[in-house]
């Protein structure tokens, strides 16, 4: 066996050779890392990201597909597509990449070749490929979907019938708030707290919306009340609803009386002063969580 001799004058070669794809890994570590990197390099930066989309671990194809989602517009929507319908991709990312895809969606030029896809996906024999559909088909004008979407909500998966439930709320249609509502009264536990968590989003509807969740509180269900009054805090201002949240301190379920109390911690000290007496009496609440509420709020009252 011969050995190459080194010449005279040769230098030892202690170049490293990086693999095209640890390179690529390595500037998107830093366009993630550094936002304003990204921003300035944007025309660079989308290529490689989309590059190593392709072949990156699931929590920096995961960091990607929030960056890009939010900035590269039309280019994104395919590569975001792939994901979405790839069964080997992990599930979580496949979610990702459809709520994404509904953030995208109305920044795009011409996303109707694609919407048209995700509407035969609805048809899918996988329920996790319909879901996924779903999600990324709700975004506010997508009225082309509305129909389909409304037939989800009667799919024997309830994932399916929940991600139906969001992309409608998304669309602000009218047809499927009325839609939702009759579905509020007859569909299952499940969906009936999808879509009290979703019903917020009609903006429009805003006093109506707040008729709905006070309805649930006086409903059998704890958790559809406690969901109710959770969601209640976002359409609502608290000093609005004094003589609700006080009645909500009888409740036999203690985290609606805790809830309560946290919220009248919201209100303003001469609010506080004629509630005193309630709060006082929450003092020997059996739940310890109330107990210590309702002294964090006389707290204010010093």
């Amino acid at each position: 066996m011969t050995t190459r001799r080194k010449k005279k004058g040769e230098k030892a070669n202690s170049v490293i050779h990086f693999a095209p794809e640890t390179r690529l890994l390595e500037k998107a570590r830093k366009y993630i890392d550094d936002l304003e990197l990204f921003l300035e390099d944007r025309d660079r930066a989308i290529p490689i990201l989309l590059r190593v989309l392709q072949f990156g671990d699931q929590q920096l194809k995961s960091q990607i597909t929030l960056l890009l989602g939010g900035f590269a517009g039309h280019d994104i929507t395919g590569p975001l597509y792939r994901m979405l319908k790839d069964p080997t991709e992990d599930g979580d990312l496949r979610h990702e990449a459809a709520v994404q895809l509904s953030v995208t969606f109305p920044l795009v030029k011409d996303p109707w070749p694609l919407v048209d896809c995700l509407l035969e996906d609805l048809k899918s024999k996988d329920a996790d490929l319909r879901s996924h559909a779903a999600l990324a088909l709700g975004w506010k004008g997508n009225h082309r979907a509305a129909a389909a979407l409304i037939k989800r909500l009667y799919d024997p998966e309830e994932p399916v019938q929940q991600a139906a439930v969001s992309a409608l709320s998304n669309l602000r249609d009218e047809q499927a708030y009325h839609l939702l509502l009759q579905r509020l009264a007859h569909g299952r536990r499940e969906q009936k707290r999808t879509i009290l968590f979703n019903l917020w989003r009609f903006h429009t509807r805003r006093e109506e919306v707040a008729a709905v969740y006070r309805q649930f509180l006086t409903g059998e269900d704890e958790q559809l009340r406690f969901d109710a009054l959770v969601l209640l805090g976002r359409v609502t201002d608290t000093r609005d609803q004094i003589a609700l949240y006080r009645s909500c301190l009888k409740d036999r379920d203690p985290r609606l009386r805790e809830l309560a109390l946290r919220r009248f911690a919201q209100l303003e000290r001469v609010d506080l002063i004629e509630l005193k007496p309630a709060i006082e009496s929450m003092l020997s609440d059996p739940d310890m969580q109330v107990k210590h509420a309702a002294m964090q709020v006389l707290g204010r009252l010093g």
